[in-house]
């Protein structure tokens, strides 16, 4: 009997409590959240120089000491893009991605392993006016000797370490004879001097 009696009045709060969810006489307010911002823009593509390269002038660099894209133009088309690293100092590989290219009116005759050993991978063929050269270099040089015609014509690179652009993983011999290391901007363009 008691039973019976509570019956109502367990249900009624649980009526009223069920319709006091339902109807909520001051809603709270709508918030509006600002539209996401657009992602940045990409960065405009680095702007090209060209810098002139002593004819026949050579670089000196030991492997294992430093790092670096060592350009040199050895005469009559030839050019000589090898790489060194900084593995005695800093224990890590310097993974290199290089691109070469000419102008439309020029093209690779011959680009090729120097030393034969180099570790590292390079694809032209002949005819070809570009050229991308991976190195993973240690304590090791890794290069490529590359043949271009007509003789002279000048020659783009765009080198990064570890997958940045840095102007100053550069060296080349200007043409007053004075070694310079760090370009202008990487890409850039090499113009021979006349010997």
């Amino acid at each position: 009997m008691l039973a019976q009696r509570l019956a109502p009045l367990l249900a009624a709060p649980l009526l009223l409590a069920t319709t006091s969810c339902i109807v909520d006489p001051d809603p709270p307010e709508r918030v509006y959240h600002p539209a996401p911002a657009p992602p940045p823009a990409p960065p405009p593509p680095p702007t090209t120089s060209t810098v002139n390269i002593a004819t026949g002038q050579t670089l000196n660099a030991e492997g294992g000491q430093g790092a670096g894209v060592l350009v040199e133009y050895l005469g009559e088309g030839q050019w000589y893009v090898w790489t060194v690293c900084d593995t005695f100092v800093t224990g890590l590989v310097c993974s290199y991605d290089i691109t070469l290219a000419l102008e439309p009116n020029a093209s690779f005759v011959s680009v090729v392993d120097e030393p034969a050993d180099a570790d590292g991978s390079n694809v032209a063929g002949a005819g070809a006016t570009q050229t991308s050269l991976l190195f993973g270099t240690r304590t090791e040089v890794d290069g490529v000797l590359v043949r271009v015609g007509p003789p002279g014509a000048p020659l783009f690179v765009r080198a990064t370490l570890d997958g940045k652009l840095d102007p100053d993983v550069v060296f080349w011999v200007d043409e007053a004879g004075a070694v310079r290391h760090g370009s202008p901007t990487n890409p850039l363009w090499f113009a021979p001097t006349v010997p």
